[in-house]
């Protein structure tokens, strides 16, 4: 019983450790924003001192620019579009890491590497390609007939190149297709970055990722 007594008020102190913390967070939060109540106006947030405003608004990408009354108009309707506090640049890397890890793990368990670790082992040859019918890149695009037409335009008019085959390991049934893609309008700038993951044996999609803003 003791045994149990002791385990229980381990559990109980965590959470209130837990508690604690997040109590000083959201403490910390509203003296650096001010007040924030269900039914807030412009009068209410020009209330606020310049610099609450200032940070409200910055957490959420909006421009600072303006006077106070200025600032508490736009503290207002970035609250009614319920604007999102923008993430850290960590928080956004944790995020990417999270998704393609999500990605790399296969149904069996596998989790593969990332192709842009991958530095040796590439070939320019599309010799070893496995086999892959249209029907199989279509039914990854959830059969989205405007996703396929613009990647055939890409393709017919030359802006898909660098294209490169990796084996991962021969030990697997998995390879790894990738590619260089310039952007449809704004030519000059950096290509896309793209890879494909593909079943050796049967030609089936299993993931893909882009360096667009879609991903």
């Amino acid at each position: 019983m003791s045994a149990i007594f002791t385990r229980a008020y381990r559990m109980m102190g965590k959470e209130i450790g837990h508690m604690v913390s997040r109590g000083a967070k959201i403490f910390k939060m509203a003296s650096e924003e001010g007040n924030l109540t269900d039914e807030m106006s412009i009068e209410l947030f020009s209330r606020w001192k310049v610099d609450q405003l200032k940070t409200f608004l910055k957490k959420r990408g909006v421009v600072l620019s303006g006077r106070k009354y200025e600032l508490a108009e736009k503290a207002y309707f970035a609250w009614k579009l319920k604007l999102e506090v923008a993430k850290t640049t960590r928080e956004e890397e944790d995020n990417v890491s999270t998704r393609r890890r999500e990605k790399l793990t296969m149904e069996c368990g596998i989790t593969l590497p990332f192709p842009g670790s991958l530095q040796e082992g590439w070939e320019e040859s599309s010799l070893n390609f496995p086999d892959v019918m249209e029907d199989e890149v279509e039914a990854y695009m959830h059969r989205s007939t405007k996703a396929m037409k613009q990647g055939k335009s890409l393709l017919n008019s030359g802006h898909v190149h660098n294209v490169k085959f990796h084996h991962i390991s021969t030990d697997l049934k998995y390879c790894f297709i990738h590619c260089r893609c310039v952007h449809q309008e704004k030519t000059g700038s950096d290509p896309y970055a793209l890879w494909v993951c593909l079943h050796k044996e049967n030609g089936k999609v299993l993931t893909a990722e882009c360096s667009c803003f879609a991903g």
